[in-house]
């Protein structure tokens, strides 16, 4: 749904069209519990730079390791109380399973 805006510019009037704010909390329960379902677990990955090792040459390159962690983002349960009542189990239920996923730890 839009609404339709009508502002004096330079003796002229222009209409903008703009559309309506989507508003999470107008949504069903029965929706937002679904969307819940389906927040996403992302794979962080995190570069670490060695240094040289004693005897190195010109040629030789610092090593670089890359952690590989699973993670999910928190800021939905920080937007209000209702969401984060409705969204923390489904959150936790979420963490409970990165927790048994084991970090990979990769060498360039």
């Amino acid at each position: 749904m839009t609404k339709k805006y009508t502002y004096q510019r330079k003796h002229k009037a222009v209409t903008t069209v703009r559309p309506q704010t989507f508003r999470f909390l107008d949504l069903p329960l029965e929706l937002r519990r679904f969307v819940y379902n389906f927040l996403p677990i992302r794979t962080k990955h995190t570069v670490i730079y060695g240094g040289m090792p004693e005897n190195h040459l010109s040629e030789d390159k610092p090593a670089t390791f890359t952690l590989n962690t699973k993670i999910i983002s928190a800021q939905l349960l920080c937007t209000c109380r209702q969401i984060n009542l409705e969204a923390k189990p489904y959150v936790e239920r979420i963490l409970a399973v990165i927790k048994e996923d084991i970090p990979r730890i990769t060498m360039d």
